[in-house]
């Protein structure tokens, strides 16, 4: 990937971030809960000055919450890397669509990714339209953002490997619920094989939001490629694919699903 982000500079915001010491794991790189964390931030400012971010949406008691996000990882900066983050809105249809890009120091993209946003009404703790004003905010001609994996993240079948995890109010946002960086960190916890220095790819989406004292079982398997191939965008033969699910035990829902790819 080159070092160019959107079309439209305007729609641009960039945003410098310098890899800290608790956002890296015991191998020496950023965690993905961490490049979720950038990400979450980007767009947060982003939207807040295009005028259709959290600010704009909280006197209608509406808020942003992330349905899906897709990344894609040449790899993971290390301890003290300068970094800048890049992302930029999309198309508005039915979801609010976003681009993203990270760069290093010398402006290569080492991460780029899209994702989908809904808006949730917080009195109901469901869905809502986001209001036609906001909407029209949006790029006239928007830039592409990166595609899903495929339609639907397959149900999985079985789990090789499981961890259970119960929430605690450290694992909430200033919405009252598990932030989605959470999520990244959970489907890792447990591989069906020794792990690889990281996936090529993660395309996770949000199902459910999960409170306070929650217990949640996190699953994986990987992937049949005869089976999962025909419904993805861009299988590769040279990968292997991993399912991924968090279940929340009470009512055996998935909260959440993904898939990753990992290196043959």
């Amino acid at each position: 990937m080159d070092g160019s982000a959107c079309n439209d500079i305007r729609y641009l915001r960039e945003m410098p971030v310098t890899v800290r010491y608790g956002e890296v794991g015991a191998n020496g790189f950023a965690t993905l809960s961490s490049l979720g964390n950038w990400l979450q931030e980007a767009a947060g400012l982003s939207a807040d000055e295009l005028g259709f971010g959290a600010g704009a949406l909280s006197p209608y008691g509406l808020t942003w919450i992330l349905m899906r996000m897709i990344l894609h990882i040449e790899r993971l900066p290390s301890l003290e890397e300068s970094l800048v983050i890049a992302t930029w809105p999309s198309r508005f249809s039915h979801f609010g669509y976003r681009g993203y890009k990270i760069f290093d120091s010398e402006r290569r993209c080492i991460v780029h990714g899209g994702s989908a946003w809904s808006v949730m009404d917080l009195a109901a703790r469901s869905l809502s339209s986001l209001l036609e004003e906001l909407t029209a905010r949006y790029p006239e001609a928007p830039s592409g953002c990166d595609e899903f994996s495929c339609r639907a993240i397959p149900k999985m079948r079985s789990a090789a490997c499981t961890s259970r995890i119960r929430v605690r109010k450290d694992d909430l946002d200033i919405n009252g619920h598990v932030n989605n960086t959470k999520y990244l960190a959970w489907i890792m916890e447990k591989l069906p094989f020794e792990q690889a220095a990281f996936p090529r790819m993660v395309d996770i989406s949000f199902r459910a939001e999960c409170l306070p004292e929650d217990d949640l079982e996190a699953s994986s398997m990987v992937a049949d490629h005869g089976e999962i191939a025909p419904s993805m965008t861009d299988a590769s033969s040279a990968v292997k694919y991993v399912l991924h699910s968090v279940t929340r035990i009470s009512d055996n829902s998935n909260v959440c699903r993904a898939l990753s790819s990992w290196p043959a």
